[in-house]
């Protein structure tokens, strides 16, 4: 049996296949807000199977190089080198900052690194009625006044994670 996810920001399309029902379930559950239906050509094909010894990822990107390692670590990497493609993509302009959405109305936060973006969207979004879209990156098409949130969740320092509200 094999399963297929896609996902994407933007105009950008991912897909992972995997044989394996516990692969599957982590990676719909990493990347669920970022899920689409199979309604594009993917930009880049992941696979994720199990190997030997641990798992085994492979990409149809050349770029990429097949590495092997636990779930959870290439869950990440797929991740993490989806999100870095995002900067070299065609026509899209990618910021580090943080996305937030109220009355259909978005907001940008830049800064530099540890200027407190995260922490400043982290209040907007508990305590001002604020819709947390990203907090990583955000993606904006050439020419156009749209703004899409980077497939990345809340990613606190240290220092700020107090401030989550209970059960977080």
């Amino acid at each position: 049996m094999s399963f297929r996810l896609n996902w994407g920001v933007g105009p950008v399309h991912y897909r992972a296949t995997t044989s394996s029902p516990e692969a599957e379930r982590a990676i719909r559950t990493r990347l669920e807000p970022w899920l689409r239906p199979e309604d594009a050509e993917a930009w880049a094909d992941w696979k994720l199977l199990p190997a030997a010894e641990g798992w085994s990822l492979s990409c149809s990107r050349p770029e990429f190089a097949a590495r092997s390692g636990t779930l959870s670590q290439l869950i990440q990497v797929m991740e993490y080198q989806s999100v870095a493609w995002l900067y070299g993509y065609p026509d899209l302009l990618v910021l580090h900052g943080a996305l937030l959405s109220r009355n259909q109305r978005g907001r940008v936060i830049l800064g530099p690194p540890e200027a407190g973006k995260s922490t400043l969207a982290l209040g907007l979004w508990q305590n001002q009625g604020w819709e947390l879209l990203s907090d990583d990156c955000i993606v904006l098409p050439a020419a156009s006044a749209m703004a899409w949130p980077g497939p990345r969740r809340l990613s606190l320092r240290f220092a700020s994670q107090p401030l989550l509200e209970p059960g977080w």
